[in-house]
């Protein structure tokens, strides 16, 4: 099937690699040659991974501390028919990583937003940790920093009914913050060459 390039007026939510630079699917590739700009955290590093698909398209910085500046410029060229991309350094813009801000004023302003299916770190772990027959899973990306909070956090009646998926920062004071009554799988997200499971 023929590939289909970027369309104008359009915003692209794309999925990058996690650990595996074949993990790059062939339609996102041709959204990141073809949209007008790419939205990303980090122009070196997005620079290295479009260089290694020979893809040379202008690179917008666009990260937490940026948010706010960006979505002002950047939606006044959606709205005038160009089309852009956002992508993180890993894994689906907008869930952990910067995304959600440009998506939402997307959507308010009638600006046609379209997601490129790929890896996520959520999925990843889900997949990978071995929660048999779990009837559901929340979300809650980071550790609280106090103590209170990440107590009512894991000992609310919700964890009781469902299995929570943390992303945070491997570090050993992490593990201590679990509290030693729950132990549920962990999975670490794939390294730039290795994949592993703990």
């Amino acid at each position: 099937m023929e590939q289909q390039g970027a369309e104008k007026q359009t915003l692209y939510v794309v999925a990058t690699p996690i650990g595996n630079i074949g993990d790059m699917s062939s339609r996102a590739l041709e959204i990141l040659r073809t949209v007008d700009f790419i939205l990303c955290e980090d122009t070196r590093h997005s620079g290295l991974l479009l260089e290694r698909f020979g893809i040379k398209n202008k690179l917008v910085s666009y990260f937490a501390h940026n948010e706010a500046l960006r979505v002002d410029q950047i939606l006044p060229r959606l709205c005038n028919g160009e089309s852009a991309a956002v992508i993180s350094d890993a894994g689906t813009p907008g869930i952990s990583d910067p995304g959600a801000r440009i998506v939402d004023a997307c959507h308010a302003a009638g600006i046609r937003v379209s997601p490129i299916p790929g890896p996520s770190a959520v999925a990843s772990a889900i997949s990978a940790a071995g929660f048999y027959q779990c009837p559901q899973f929340e979300f809650v990306t980071f550790f609280p920093r106090k103590t209170q909070d990440r107590r009512e956090l894991f000992d609310d009646k919700t964890a009781a009914r469902s299995r929570r998926l943390r992303i945070a920062p491997t570090h050993r004071r992490n593990a201590r913050r679990l509290g030693r009554r729950r132990r549920p799988p962990k999975a670490r997200l794939p390294l730039p060459r290795v994949d592993e499971k703990i």
